[in-house]
């Protein structure tokens, strides 16, 4: 399998050895890293064929630590040691803490009541059940909670907090959770008075329980987060469904507020989301003022600007699509994807379709094509750059000039975050290649799609595939040969604040932390 442009975002999906990988660009630099020197430490014994990867298997955020369950009913790995427990098949919602120090899981132990096991100690009292979402770490790792049902013959659900009962409630039960991101509060949904309510509580229960007059729109409850900390959910009263974010009901009510259709801008402080005030219809809500009623709204199409002051979004009316940048509405097109803004904020570009594909870059229309990548501005946000296609050969434009080479196919073009490269995966002759700024590097077999920079843009790693080996490749530079370079469950090739870099690897059975140094 290979990229295709004819897809909205295309992707080359191949087996490499164990593991399902997506494929596309990487790059190098002229000025290579000249060394790379590595240690391994072991993360234990690793048989894919006795794990689930998809529900037991967690990567810690910063990617140095693993975990999972096996299925041969031992326990949980955690760093290559095996925990045992009498009943792993209810051993559940593991988690790691955001600093990636802490671990928490629950089990059932020999009285069979469920318990929290927190960093590798078990928590004195058990109860009947620990409810989803399971134990939950606040935003500085201080703290963790979780809700509990403490009898099997009532629904009654407490929430504990570093160990402590608060709010226990005999008739009710109570669901999801989280601390704010100030670390001070948990907020949970539960049953009150046969009717659900959203509570919150301090950290260290030194206040009263406030129960909001309003309860979930859905009792999973997709909490939203700012980048200021604030925090938000979709709520329902006897009115209809209302966004409350930050500690304020913006007082409109819906039939329905599509939760994967809620954006929050970069600086925490605004959002926007689509409304249904009836049937097949939406209006655009933004700071509270509601635009005009429309049919619908083309998907995940809502995006802010850097800056945070601007806002588009598609309304899609059956098989027209009209953009709305800054409230204005454009042109109708049969298609519109990907709308972008520019990092300085005052550019905006899409993908369009009329008989043709094109860009329309600060509402110029582009030249049309047989298909078309998204488009991609340059970090200084002078270049527009995308791929495309012309009968059969793909290639770059970069503001609407084509390159000179031609590929079979090419994929997303990337730029550097010091904007001095751009870079993308090309395929010619049954292999792929990288190309940088214009540079022709090692063709692959296979190379991963994504491809990671370091903060200063100096280097830039990716992952290749070359017969039964992967590596991975450093501005050109080859690292060891591993079995498999473990891109599951979150893991990848990550640079430290220093440029060096970390990730993990499969060889001979074993799981393995890689550290390089960069020089």
């Amino acid at each position: 399998m290979h990229h295709s442009l004819t897809s909205s975002l295309h992707c080359t999906s191949l087996a490499l050895a164990l593991f399902l990988i997506c494929v596309a660009p990487a790059a190098a630099q002229e000025k290579a890293a000249a060394k790379r020197a590595s240690t391994e430490t072991s993360r234990g014994k690793f048989d894919p064929t006795q794990i689930d990867v998809k529900k037991g298997l967690w990567v810690s955020p910063d990617g140095r630590r693993v975990a999972w369950l096996t299925k041969d009913e031992k326990g949980i790995v955690i760093d290559g040691k095996l925990t045992e427990h009498e009943y792993p098949r209810r051993t559940r919602y593991f988690a790691f803490s955001p600093d990636s120090k802490r671990t928490a899981y629950v089990t059932l132990v020999k009285d069979k009541q469920e318990t929290l096991i927190l960093d590798g100690v078990e928590s004195a009292k058990g109860y009947n059940t620990i409810s989803n979402p399971g134990p939950v770490f606040s935003p500085d790792s201080k703290h963790v909670a979780h809700l509990a049902r403490l009898l099997a013959s009532e629904y009654g659900t407490a929430l504990v907090i570093d160990g402590k009962e608060y709010a226990p409630n005999k008739d009710s039960a109570a669901w999801n959770l989280t601390f704010t991101g100030d670390n001070g509060r948990v907020v949970f949904g539960r049953e009150v008075d046969k009717k659900y309510r959203m509570c919150e509580l301090n950290t260290d229960g030194s206040e009263p329980m406030v129960e909001h007059a309003h309860g979930p729109a859905l009792l999973t409850i997709p909490f939203l987060r700012g980048a200021g900390g604030q925090l938000g959910y979709v709520a329902k009263d006897d009115k209809g469904q209302f966004l409350f974010y930050d500690g304020k009901d913006d007082k409109h009510r819906f039939k329905e507020i599509e939760q994967n259709e809620i954006v929050v801008s970069p600086d925490g402080k605004r959002v926007a989301y689509a409304g249904e005030p009836e049937s097949f219809r939406k209006v655009v809500v933004i700071d509270g003022v509601k635009s005009k009623v429309f049919s619908d709204l083309a998907k995940k199409s809502l995006v802010f600007s850097p800056d945070s002051k601007r806002l588009a979004y598609c309304i899609r009316d059956f098989s027209k699509f009209t953009p709305v940048i800054d409230g204005q509405e454009g042109k109708v097109y049969a298609g519109v994807d990907g709308i972008v803004f520019s990092p300085d904020s005052k550019r905006v570009a899409f993908r369009a379709v009329t008989q043709k594909v094109m860009t329309v870059v600060d509402g110029k229309e582009g030249a049309g094509y047989d298909a078309m990548g998204l488009p991609v501005f340059s970090p200084d946000s002078k270049q527009v750059a995308v791929a495309v296609k012309l009968g059969k050969r793909e290639f770059l434009l970069i503001n609407g000039q084509p390159d000179k080479k031609a590929y079979d196919e090419i994929g997303e073009p990337i730029y550097s975050p010091d904007g001095k490269r751009l870079v993308y995966q090309a395929s010619t002759g049954g292999k792929w290649l990288l190309v940088d700024s214009g540079k022709e590097l090692n063709p692959y077999d296979v190379i991963a799609e994504k491809m990671y920079f370091s903060p200063d843009g100096k280097y830039l790693a990716t992952v290749v595939a070359e017969g039964d080996k992967q590596k991975v490749v450093v501005n050109g530079v080859e690292g060891a040969p591993y079995d498999t370079i473990f891109l599951l469950a979150g893991a990848k090739p990550r640079f430290s604040a220093d440029g060096n870099l970390h990730y993990l690897a499969t060889k001979a059975g074993e799981l393995l932390l890689v550290e390089e140094t960069l020089e």
